[in-house]
């Protein structure tokens, strides 16, 4: 029997999905939103691939074995019958597998147990739906497992959302977190461990990325479930909301939804765009001085004196914790995007306490001043204590912005209740984005900084959350102060 796909291809996948077919590299990830034809895509390559290789023997893989059979299996299943193929397949239960009438075959094996996934010789794919339902070991495990055959190849579909910080998350940090582009060829070194060695694989990795919107096969029905996640999120502009039109309708990263964040009204749809460095504005630099996790110091720009917008950041962990590094690296940012001017500081006003590392009377400001000095750059600080503008120095003298007012002040001008001012996040910036999420507000309005990082031992959330809180309410200083005074104006 011949089996001709050519005269049905163009119904066979969406186009945004044809280089997927050809791709036979190390791994392939299809993600994206719901609906993105992402499961469907890759059972027909795979029957296809079945069909026409001379041995072919693909684990279908979920993280719960029980789940395979009403998800990729059923899948396959529904391809076969629909392309009137079944004459070709035999589907068993018990074991749960498909087998082709020319000796390829389909194998199902799950992560709940163990050993569900050894013994099986000599796969040529291993297909993982819902990828980021695994962990980073069932992952090396399935990769492992296609070893003694040419040219084996991984395939992960799934939804871009995790329980766990998106940072943490080992699929995100390891494959994605360095490409902008959702849409992406790369290579990567991944350490494994072989027969109890560990190795080094060089693999090629495709990423393709797709939505509702490439997918011109929709009914109607789903067309209106996916339309509905987006018409709560404009209806009630709730987190909740806002995360389900984020995942599964934009098909973008999620993070668990925190209760309770101390930048309530940050949106990750509506406040974070792809920025650039505008060279007819002023650079604005703002740190928090603790070590651990990491350093933080965040670039912004205040576009029309209006509109502000996060640039860059610089999370420095052990051993460049240090504040003479970040010193060098802001001066290496700045010659990269030929920056000359005037810099201005802002910070946390303790920071200009003595260091009782370095000499009397050197701190925190006085050393990133020098590193800025030396290299040409004219500080400028905007920090409680060491302002240039004496005026303002007066009036709260060297105390920092108190932080329940700060937050609703902030939290007002995402809402756009604080005239016509504006606060935007640059895409790159994504440490800061995770702590914006994940930074909750205490039962005083503070900054809750009560979660420890696992490996460092500091303070996991809040610092770049301070960062913002330092530079928005200093830059806006007259109307910060009006702010506390006046809410009820804005409200």
């Amino acid at each position: 029997m011949i089996v001709d796909f050519s005269q049905i291809k163009e119904n066979l996948f969406i186009q945004k999905h044809e280089d997927a077919l050809s791709w036979d590299e190390s791994i392939l990830f299809l993600w994206g939103g719901r609906y993105g034809a992402k499961t469907q895509t890759i059972a027909r390559k795979l029957v296809i691939q079945c069909l026409r290789d001379p041995y072919f023997r693909c684990v279908i893989s979920r993280k719960v074995y029980g789940t395979i059979k009403n998800s990729n299996y059923q899948t396959i299943y529904d391809f076969v019958h629909s392309n009137n193929l079944e004459s070709l397949f035999k589907f068993t239960v018990s074991p749960l597998e498909i087998t082709c009438i020319n000796g390829n075959k389909f194998i199902a094996k799950g992560f709940d147990k163990a050993m569900k996934t050894k013994g099986i010789e000599k796969p040529t794919h291993f297909w993982a739906e819902e990828l980021s339902e695994y962990n980073y070991e069932d992952f090396i495990t399935g990769l492992t497992t296609l070893r003694g055959v040419e040219k084996p190849q991984f395939i992960g579909t799934f939804n871009p959302e995790t329980d766990i910080e998106i940072t943490d998350f080992w699929l995100y940090d390891k494959f994605f977190k360095h490409n902008l582009s959702k849409d992406f060829t790369d290579n990567y070194n991944i350490e494994i461990l072989v027969n109890g060695e560990i190795e080094f694989e060089k693999l090629t990795v495709k990423s393709v990325h797709t939505t509702s919107d490439n997918n011109k096969y929709l009914s109607n029905r789903e067309r209106a479930i996916v339309n509905q996640f987006k018409l709560d999120y404009e209806r009630t502009g709730s987190q909740i909301a806002q995360y389900y039109y984020k995942v599964w309708t934009l098909g973008e990263w999620g993070n668990r939804f925190v209760d309770l964040r101390y930048y309530s009204s940050f949106s990750e749809i509506l406040h974070i765009k792809e920025l650039q460095f505008n060279e007819n504005e002023t650079i604005h630099l703002t740190f928090d001085k603790n070590v651990n996790p990491y350093l933080s110091c965040q670039v912004w720009q205040a576009i029309d004196q209006k509109h502000f917008h996060q640039i860059h950041e610089f999370a420095l962990a052990h051993p460049k914790n240090r504040t003479r590094i970040i010193g060098h690296e802001v001066i290496k940012y700045l010659n990269s995007i030929n920056y000359y001017a005037k810099v201005f500081i802002y910070g946390d006003s303790t920071a200009l306490n003595d260091d009782t590392n370095q000499e009397i009377g050197q701190n925190f400001f006085t050393i990133i001043e020098t590193e800025l000095r030396a290299n040409g750059y004219l500080a400028t600080f905007r920090v409680p204590g060491k302002r240039s503008n004496q005026f303002q120095a007066l009036k709260r003298r060297n105390k920092n912005p108190n932080s329940t007012n700060a937050a609703d002040f902030i939290n007002s001008i995402y809402d756009g209740l604080v005239k016509d001012y504006s606060i935007t996040i640059g895409n790159n910036c994504k440490i800061s984005v995770n702590d914006y999420i994940n930074a909750k507000q205490d039962k005083n309005g503070k900054i809750d900084k009560s979660e420890k990082d696992t490996k460092t031992g500091g303070e996991k959330y809040g610092h770049f959350s301070d960062c913002k809180k330092y530079f928005i309410c200093e830059y806006l200083y007259e109307e910060f102060e009006y702010y506390q005074k006046h809410r009820q104006n804005y409200l």
